[in-house]
């Protein structure tokens, strides 16, 4: 099943929210079947209410991330080190290997893939960073750092080819074939993640941002999960007590609070229930009861815990509620 990147909950297209009247869009296409709206495309996450067809227009094929993304400059080093094996290395053999190119081009190719797959770590680090307690990087200043010691690595396998002797040992050949090595594999990598962060300062204006960045929004995730249970919970009690029972549930946000190790939620919620319960000769008398419950989720709003803090029973005359 495909997964929202605001929230990263499952959603089938079933179960997609139409952004005009909020009815399941089941199997509709282009007009939603409750409301008759046209939707241009458009569906919601049905967790988070995110427009889940904008993230499925970003869909990014690696042939379009080298063509149209400048991806490919991620690979000037590796063309450069094939340029090198077929029209330099072969009149000055004595100090470089072949293994070396090998090598060289074979960890580029595997840093070049994972950067690309996982160009959206470096855009949810970032904006968690803003939210809790997180240790990240700019994205410019680790593309800086990268460059850099891959070209250092250059100068260095350059200065021990220049100062070759007439006939390099083993060593000699070890150290050139490591730092000619790093040198590609940092340049590839300080490339590849250059063009990965021009690609996202532009998908950052085209997507929602993810739900962690807003605790409304966050808060909203949590209590779409729990509600149900809890009124899930009122109905079973209602089956299990006598039939002449009738049940009414109210909830209120008493406190909501961001946890800053994880960017996290607590939320203190409190459910009030009201019991009408009939005396027999066709009154009933209401029992009101009040629950305080503890939530903790996680920065996507995926409830870790739930817990009853208090129970405070109150008989009244008429109803609180």
């Amino acid at each position: 099943m495909p997964i929202c990147k605001t929230c990263q909950g499952e959603y089938s297209h079933q179960e997609c929210v139409c952004p005009a009247c909020g009815a399941n869009l089941g199997r509709s296409g282009n007009l939603c079947h409750h409301c008759g709206a046209e939707l241009t495309g458009k569906r919601l996450c049905p967790r988070c209410l995110s427009d889940v067809s904008v993230w499925e227009r970003e869909y990014l094929p690696f042939r379009e991330f080298l063509l149209r993304r400048k991806g490919w400059v991620g690979l000037l080093p590796s063309l450069a080190v094939l340029f090198a094996a077929f029209y330099v290395w072969p009149q000055r053999s004595d100090i470089h290997h072949w293994l070396a190119t090998l090598v060289a081009i074979g960890v580029s190719a595997v840093i070049f893939r994972v950067l690309y797959i996982k160009r959206f770590y470096w855009r949810e680090r970032l904006l968690a960073s803003q939210i809790y307690n997180v240790k990240a990087f700019p994205l410019l200043s680790v593309v800086a750092g990268v460059l850099v010691i891959g070209l250092a690595a250059f100068v260095v396998a350059y200065v021990l080819y220049q100062w070759r002797g007439e006939t390099p040992n083993f060593l000699d050949k070890m150290f050139f074939a490591v730092f000619y090595a790093l040198a590609v594999w940092g340049l590839t990598a300080g490339l590849t993640l250059l063009a990965i962060q021009s690609y996202l300062e532009r998908l950052n204006e085209r997507v929602p941002l993810p739900v962690y960045m807003h605790t409304d929004r966050l808060l909203d995730v949590v209590l779409r999960t729990v509600i149900p249970t809890l009124e899930d919970r009122a109905k079973l009690r209602v089956r299990q007590g006598p039939p002449d029972v009738q049940q009414a549930l109210t909830l209120e946000v008493l406190k909501v609070e961001r946890l800053a190790k994880d960017g996290g939620i607590q939320v203190l919620l409190r459910e009030g229930r009201v019991s009408w319960r009939s005396d027999g000769n066709g009154d009933f008398k209401p029992t009101a009861v009040e629950r305080v419950w503890n939530i903790e989720a996680d920065c996507w709003g995926r409830v870790r815990s739930l817990r009853q803090e208090s129970i405070e029973p109150i008989v009244r005359g008429v109803s609180p509620y």
